[in-house]
């Protein structure tokens, strides 16, 4: 069996196949790796107060 093409999948494509081929560490750093490139997430500062 070939290996696809990592790099020219979405991330839900990339996604889906890093959690049916666990075993591929290749694709599972190119996933890390789309996850930071693509960074949607919000970074918020640290609480002050525990009840915060």
């Amino acid at each position: 069996m070939s290996k696809p093409d990592l790099k020219a999948m979405s991330r839900k494509e990339l996604h889906t196949y890093v959690l049916t081929h666990r075993e591929d560490k290749e694709a599972f750093q190119t996933y890390v790796d789309r996850l930071h490139t693509e960074a949607t997430w919000i970074e918020m500062p640290a609480l002050e107060l525990p009840e915060d």
